[in-house]
């Protein structure tokens, strides 16, 4: 049963956000729903709501990342949460669910970013309580309509309950952290026509998912490699990267100055320095759905080239989107790098962000 009984006043101050990830601590803000719990909780806070943001760990502990209270709880305390505004970031599910039944609240957001929103209805434990869980969300933020037209067709509802959960949806994009500069970076413009060889980054995990093997298999098949400088950076790796790993390695020791291998980089230097930022992911489920790193590119005026999804043809331009499969990848790469000058020249976004637009229509939800 949903908990309203909190005394009410003119304006909601009290903000609770319970992210779906854990986080390590201040210097572990990688992911991007993590990130996304920062960039909101920092408007918030210049609004004077009083804000913090809840995270899964075994063991209790706090900490403050920009004057921003984290506190990592365990299940049973993460579930009891009193709040006047109550955001969810993350995706359907039981553990939500528990905290939407225990919880006392005025209002509830679902924030959801994964591109293939959690693929929730395969979860046949939540779908037994779907619609329960539907109907104690007052507010579901999405970022695309493919993610809307997904929600509503995998919720396996009526027409009728169909139309009422669509009505709280709404389509918004996500934080991305910085401003967008209108004008082209003559000091990168200078970095790129002094440099030698073509520079490609990429900055992701070493996930097959991710993209990773498309870049190396294109590098190995590509006859001027002495011209190709790849950089993997930010690669953060488990026992499952194994052969990956390795493969990096052989290729490293074989090709040292056109495989450059960095740990955690600043990521907007680092897309500076290159002339291509890569992010050619192969699927949605687990993977950010209005990837933020692109923004970034775009910042900083860097060309970029990532996959063909529903979610991102709404926010880029598709000539710079791919099919993530091999013979598409080669294809498209050698094309840039043989009309780089052209290329460059492209409009990518299709929608400027402007985080300030975004705060502003999440607050009227949450003051309505």
């Amino acid at each position: 049963m949903k908990q309203n009984n909190l005394k009410k006043t003119n304006r909601t101050k009290k903000v609770t956000i319970i992210s779906k990830f854990e986080i390590k601590n201040e210097n572990s803000f990688n992911e991007g729903t993590v990130k996304q719990t920062l960039y909101f909780s920092k408007f918030l806070k210049q609004k004077n709501y009083e804000v913090k943001v809840i995270f899964p760990s075994k063991n209790e502990k706090k900490f403050y990342k920009e004057n921003i209270l984290y506190e990592g709880k365990k299940l049973k305390n993460r579930i009891k949460i009193e709040t006047d505004s109550l955001h969810l970031f993350g995706v359907p599910s039981i553990e939500f669910f528990l905290t939407l039944q225990f919880s006392k609240y005025k209002k509830t957001f679902l924030h959801v970013f994964d591109g293939e929103i959690g693929a929730f209805y395969n979860n046949k434990l939540f779908m037994l309580i779907r619609k329960l869980f539907f109907k104690k969300i007052d507010y579901i933020i999405v970022n695309s309509n493919y993610q809307k037209k997904l929600l509503l067709k995998k919720s396996k509802l009526s027409i009728k309950e169909k139309k009422e959960l669509e009505k709280k949806i709404t389509i918004l994009p996500p934080f991305i952290g910085i401003k967008l500069q209108n004008k082209k970076s003559k000091e990168r413009q200078n970095i790129k026509s002094i440099s030698k060889n073509f520079k490609i980054l990429y900055m992701s995990s070493l996930k097959d998912h991710k993209g990773i093997n498309l870049l190396l298999n294109f590098f190995k098949k590509y006859k001027e490699k002495n011209k190709l400088e790849i950089t993997i950076a930010n690669s953060h790796f488990s026992k499952e990267d194994k052969k990956i790993v390795e493969e990096i390695k052989k290729l490293k020791t074989k090709y040292k100055n056109n495989i450059i291998l960095k740990g955690k980089i600043d990521p907007l230097k680092e897309l500076k320095k290159n002339h291509l930022y890569f992010y050619v992911f192969k699927k949605r489920h687990s993977t950010f759905s209005i990837p933020i790193s692109l923004y970034e590119a775009i910042s900083v005026n860097i060309p970029f080239l990532s996959s063909n999804f529903e979610s991102l043809k709404e926010y880029f331009n598709e000539k710079a989107l791919v099919k993530p499969e091999e013979k598409e990848v080669e294809k498209k790469l050698k094309e840039i790098i043989k009309n780089y000058k052209e290329y460059k020249k492209l409009n990518f976004a299709k929608i400027k962000l402007d985080d300030e637009k975004t705060f502003k229509k999440i607050e009227e939800l949450i003051t309505k």
